[in-house]
């Protein structure tokens, strides 16, 4: 996918200055069709909620996405998409709320 994040907000990263320069937001990359059904355009913050937690994150419309699903990296770092699963269960659901 284009856009990927190479890059997490791990230690290594926020303690290495070269590395951190090149750190980026995470995002929900969503296909645009979702985008206009949702009514939000690129940057506009959404809430994830699953029954693990809450996250706020802009939203980027990326074609590579296929309608339907969305998409939010996984980092090592123990944060992100990895607060709102929970491992005691075979499948996390997920709901995207509008923040306007």
């Amino acid at each position: 996918m284009s856009g990927r994040r190479l890059y997490d907000g791990g230690r290594i990263v926020t303690e290495t200055p070269v590395l951190h320069e090149r750190f980026e937001r995470p995002s929900l990359r969503v296909n645009p069709h979702d985008a206009s059904r949702l009514g939000v355009a690129d940057g506009d913050e959404v809430r994830l909620v699953s029954s693990h937690g809450s996250l706020t994150y802009p939203v980027v419309a990326d074609p590579e996405v296929p309608a339907g699903v969305a998409s939010l990296d996984f980092a090592a770092d123990g944060t992100g998409a990895a607060l709102l699963v929970d491992t005691g269960q075979p499948v996390t659901d997920l709901r995207v709320e509008t923040l306007r």
